[in-house]
């Protein structure tokens, strides 16, 4: 991937694919037991048929908080949803069950109402870098395909 990018990219279905998954650095540089931490990814849609992100689970968080608490991110045909960026939807790993520091990882399942389930390593992101500030991903606003 271009841009030495910590988030893993991972295929979901034929035409559904997660990019740059990760988890924003904590503040204090470690997050502790029972706290949350914000969720980064983008959502690649190459196909012509919508899908939704319906749920996100783990061993290592008790629940997942979306947009007014529910998780339902529509992701439309043809088009990329960037998750945790401005004036896009968020995700929330809430209560940890363990303590986390940089570039370490806990199991993550991002479950598509149609795709189906796929589960990553969700690495926290390193020091200095906030995760929205360095996706490889164009800018919704320069959508080529005009879905922005």
């Amino acid at each position: 991937m271009a841009g030495g990018n910590a988030g893993i990219d991972e295929t979901v279905g034929a035409d559904l694919k997660v990019l740059v998954v990760e988890i924003e650095y904590p503040v204090d540089g470690e997050y502790q037991v029972g706290d949350d931490a914000s969720l980064y990814l983008a959502i690649s849609n190459t196909g012509s048929f919508a899908d939704t992100l319906v749920d996100v689970t783990g061993p290592d968080f008790a629940d997942v908080r979306g947009d007014d608490e529910q998780v339902s991110i529509p992701v439309p045909g043809n088009d990329t949803v960037f998750v945790g960026a401005e004036n896009e939807p968020t995700l929330t790993l809430v209560d940890l069950d363990r303590s986390l520091r940089s570039s370490e990882s806990l199991p993550v399942t991002i479950v598509f109402e149609q795709a189906g389930a796929v589960t990553v390593d969700t690495v926290v992101a390193p020091e200095g870098r906030h995760p929205r500030s360095d996706v490889d991903s164009p800018d919704p606003a320069e959508d080529p395909t005009g879905q922005a």
